[in-house]
């Protein structure tokens, strides 16, 4: 459980890489802003003994477990209440104080050790003690995942051109502006049969991931470095994280510019869409069951694709009806959403700047370029001593050959050159 700006967050699920994920059990009409949030939401952590006069304080905002309920009963053994444990009665479960030493320790040293490895951050260290594979490829993943990511917008175009033959058969679908209990996101009747915006969420969401698991990979690597199996990125030399975060997105660029789609535009024409041009789009799908399908796909302003485009309308709950480009234009902030939202929404007088935008993935990923320390060092080999056989009875030769003068018996050799060998070198002494 984590504590977030006034909503308990409860963990729902621990990927096989360490990454946590939490659902809002708070009551509050804004619960589902936050479902489904990464480590991103645990944050704020208060680094023990930052007040004075209590060392714990503000540390309730860490992770924590629960307090499990007690039944209280009578003589009888009747339940006559539950409640909630207090902190003593809690204690039997055992607890750890762990996690705020260690943001103390981010807060004052900053850094931290683990086996070795240096985790930059608190959320890298719940990674590394988490996590349940002993490694990952990036090559094949990227090759997967990427079909994964082609599956879901395939689908997409089935959706797109049924709803678009729903509003030619039956008419324009009104846009759920300013109701109470009703939005773009979760409506009645044929908007929410028809339109996409929360669909288009859950595929921004799962382009967004691969952006996510790149980084995950990046920090592996700096920690781990065996943790990343290199197999498919040899012709990268990957040596540091910022050559393993330039080889994954030239290997995600390389599969998003050969897998493509077919949709078919409104005049019948078909049109082929590669992945890198999704990805360039990304912001402008629109998601409006009212926009014919080019509008659907985000056919650039101006390009031959948006020629002779059926001009369309979005009617609203009063009667009003706004135009087609109009309605599209201010559409923009809800088609950049990677969440979907509980509250009203709206149309007219919508602002269509001013808001935060996320990223798509190379500017997130290439953030990790100046991360050039080498990683891989690799191992000189021992030298190998080589021994040449000499014969016994003769010492090896040290210099040029050379005649020497021999000595009488009882003589001293004179060191004098044999006159015959006068290219020589000194003699040997």
């Amino acid at each position: 459980m984590n504590y977030l700006d006034g909503h308990c967050l409860v963990l729902a699920k621990v990927t096989e890489y360490g990454e946590l994920y939490f659902l809002n059990c708070s009551t509050t009409n804004t619960r589902d802003i936050f479902t489904y949030n990464g480590m991103n939401a645990v944050g704020g952590i208060t680094p023990r003994g930052s007040d004075p006069d209590n060392e714990w304080m503000g540390c309730f905002q860490g992770l924590r477990v629960l307090r499990y309920p007690i039944a209280e009963t009578n003589s009888q053994g009747v339940v006559t209440r539950v409640r909630r444990r207090t902190n003593e009665e809690m204690r039997e479960f055992g607890y750890s104080t762990e996690q705020y030493d260690i943001v103390q320790q981010l807060y004052t040293a900053h850094a931290l050790e683990e086996d070795g490895m240096k985790p930059q951050s608190l959320h890298d260290l719940i990674r590394l003690r988490m996590k349940r594979v002993e490694q990952i490829a990036p090559a094949s993943f990227i090759a997967d995942y990427c079909d994964e990511i082609l599956s879901a917008y395939l689908e997409r175009e089935w959706f797109v051109q049924d709803a678009w033959n729903d509003v030619k058969k039956n008419g324009h679908i009104v846009y759920p502006e300013d109701l109470e209990n009703e939005n773009i996101f979760q409506a009645l009747g044929r908007w929410e049969t028809w339109s996409s915006p929360s669909s288009d969420v859950d595929r921004r969401n799962k382009y967004f991931y691969l952006a996510d698991w790149m980084e995950y990979a990046v920090r592996m690597f700096g920690m781990q470095p065996n943790f990343i199996d290199l197999t498919g990125l040899e012709s990268y030399n990957v040596n540091s994280q910022a050559d393993l975060a330039a080889a994954m997105i030239t290997e995600k660029n390389r599969w998003f510019q050969t897998k493509s789609l077919d949709y078919t535009h409104s005049s019948g024409k078909i049109y082929t869409l590669t992945l890198a041009d999704i990805e360039e789009r990304l912001y402008d799908l629109s998601f409006d069951p009212n926009h014919p399908p080019e509008l659907r796909w985000g056919a650039p302003e101006g390009s031959e694709e948006r020629e002779n485009m059926p001009q369309s309308y979005t009617p609203l709950p009063k009667g009003a009806k706004m135009a087609m480009d109009e309605a599209y234009k201010l559409q923009y902030f809800y088609r950049t959403l990677c969440q979907r939202e509980t509250s009203s929404s709206y149309l007219r007088g919508m602002y269509t700047e001013g808001f935060p935008i996320r990223d798509k993935l190379d500017a997130q990923v290439s953030k990790w370029s100046y991360l050039t320390e080498p990683l891989l060092h690799k191992e000189e080999p021992e030298p190998v001593e080589i021994i040449v056989p000499v014969e016994a009875e003769k010492p090896p030769s040290l210099t040029p050959p050379e005649v020497v003068t021999q000595p009488q018996a009882g003589e001293r050799p004179t060191g004098r050159r044999d006159p015959r060998a006068r290219m020589g070198g000194r003699s040997l002494r």
